[in-house]
């Protein structure tokens, strides 16, 4: 049964757009955790499109994610001050994820021509933490990850969600689940994330073995209608 991490990015994106301090990103943590949540996911990008640095302190000093009975995610690019962040705060799990700069959200993992080094270092740094590194849906990217001592590799299932939509998946599923194969082999859990949605994640549960999926986008795209304690109790449904 695979935990749901619930990603707060969008909330802090509405807040952001208006300039104020509504949504308050806290106020909807304490909310997504009184419905049942028990892991968070923020992804700090340099430029500060939604969630900020100074919120991922804020989230950290709540009193279910200092104790740890509420996991904390902290998710994003190898920049100084966020590895430093992630190294003062210890939250339960940090997920690194390669950046473009200028991208709308993350698309890729280190592929075979990006430098690896860094990533190594960042690992040992974080030695310690359950550290995750984003990875495509092949051995070969997965193995990079392995390589820099990762002990999580979450598979990015963006282009499984897009062939979901006209029906033409099965290709996406099979090199999930054979990638997904191939990172347990190695004795490594596997996470997933990216454009994942009640009705897609029915089809990845069925066919791939997964342990944590990070969800964000669609949850606050549903919780327009269901609510914001609704549309997190679904998803966490989902996946039991």
């Amino acid at each position: 049964m695979p935990v749901f991490s619930l990603n707060l990015n969008k909330i802090a994106l509405l807040r952001n757009w208006r300039g104020s301090d509504e949504p308050n990103v806290s106020d909807f943590a304490r909310k997504a955790i009184t419905a049942g949540v028990r892991s968070l996911t923020v992804h700090p990008r340099e430029d500060a499109p939604h969630i900020r640095l100074d919120d991922v302190v804020r989230l950290a000093r709540l009193p279910e994610l200092a104790s740890g009975a509420v996991e904390l995610n902290i998710e994003g690019d190898l920049r100084a001050e966020l590895i430093t962040l992630v190294e003062t705060l210890r939250p339960s799990k940090c997920t690194v994820v390669p950046v473009t700069p200028g991208e709308v959200t993350s698309d890729h993992s280190w592929r075979a021509y990006d430098p690896h080094a860094e990533p190594r270092r960042t690992v040992e740094r974080l030695a310690g933490l359950r550290v995750a590194v984003f990875c495509d849906a092949t051995n070969e990217s997965c193995d990079y990850a392995v390589a820099a001592g990762a002990r999580v590799i979450e598979l990015y299932t963006g282009p499984f969600a897009k062939a979901f939509k006209t029906g033409t998946h099965a290709a996406e599923v099979k090199a999930l689940c054979k990638t997904a194969e191939h990172v347990r082999r190695l004795g490594l859990r596997v996470n997933a994330g990216h454009d994942l949605t009640l009705e897609n994640l029915a089809a990845l549960r069925a066919s791939v073995e997964i342990d944590e999926v990070s969800i964000g986008h669609q949850v606050t795209i549903d919780a327009v209608v269901r609510g914001w304690a609704a549309a997190p109790t679904a998803y966490m449904q989902a996946c039991r």
